[in-house]
Order: C-alpha cells, then sequence, then structure tokens
C-alpha cells in the first residue's frame, strides 16, 4: 500500500470584487496537505510536522515558516469575514461536469435555503471523492 494522498482543491481569489473560484484540483502528501492546512494541522495536534514539512518543501528555516503560516492565517480570518460569490472555474466544468451540481448547491445557498444544501447529493456521491466538506462553502457566508 502506498502513501495517503488527499485532494487539494485549488483556489483564485478575487478579493476586491469577493470571488472565490474553483480552479482545480492538486494531489498532496499527507505530510504536504498538513502544511497545507496548517490551522487545521495545529488544532489535531500535527503543527511541528506540518511545520517541518514546509521547511523541507520552501528550503527555509523553522522561523521563516512560521511567518509564512502567520501571513496565511492571517489571509485567511481576513477573507473567512467577507461575503464571497463562489463560482467553478468553465474549463474545470467541462472536465468534470457533476461539479456544475455544486454551482447549483451554491446559488440555492444564496437564495437562502441552506437546509437543501446537502439534499442535492442524497443520492449519489459528490463529485469530489474523498473530501468531507462542500468545497469551501463553509467561507461562503449568506
Amino acid at each position: 500500500m502506498g502513501p495517503r494522498l488527499a485532494c487539494h482543491d485549488k483556489w483564485r481569489y478575487d478579493d476586491k470584487n469577493r470571488i472565490a473560484k474553483l480552479i482545480g484540483f492538486e494531489i498532496h502528501c499527507s505530510l504536504c496537505d498538513l502544511a497545507t492546512h496548517i490551522g487545521k494541522a495545529e488544532a489535531i495536534g500535527y503543527r511541528q510536522e506540518a511545520t517541518q514539512q514546509l521547511c523541507n518543501v520552501n528550503r527555509c528555516t523553522e522561523k521563516d515558516a512560521e511567518q509564512i503560516a502567520a501571513a496565511a492565517m492571517s489571509l485567511w480570518g481576513k477573507r473567512s469575514k467577507k461575503k464571497w460569490t463562489v463560482v467553478v472555474a468553465p474549463a474545470l466544468l467541462k472536465r468534470y461536469p457533476r461539479l456544475e451540481a455544486v454551482t447549483a448547491l451554491l446559488l440555492h445557498k444564496a437564495s437562502g435555503a441552506p437546509e437543501a444544501c446537502y439534499a442535492l447529493f442524497a443520492d449519489h456521491e459528490p463529485p469530489w471523492i474523498g473530501r468531507p466538506q462542500f468545497l469551501r462553502v463553509k467561507n461562503f457566508t449568506t
């Protein structure tokens, strides 16, 4: 059995217009996934491992890694306080047509009916296999 891998969603943010666009997916090893989600890594007790991976990949010191993480967490904190329009890139919709359901979900949620969010996928598997959350819908506040 090989190493555990994670599918990471890639986003492009337009902070001025508050648009978050899903632009692709990346495969991360478990350590890179911890480094990418360093706040989560800290919450579950893996901050040191995440910091070490950040140092290894970026060839930087622990102090540099902590500064990178602090800047990322600060930006995440600012962005998480805003209302965002979430869109899926057309090229991604063409490649993964099932993501159209995510677009419909986000539009439905924006209409003020969050109780129906999970119902869209009740009869089939979500388009992002192995992802427990709705593609950052947590950052989409109504």
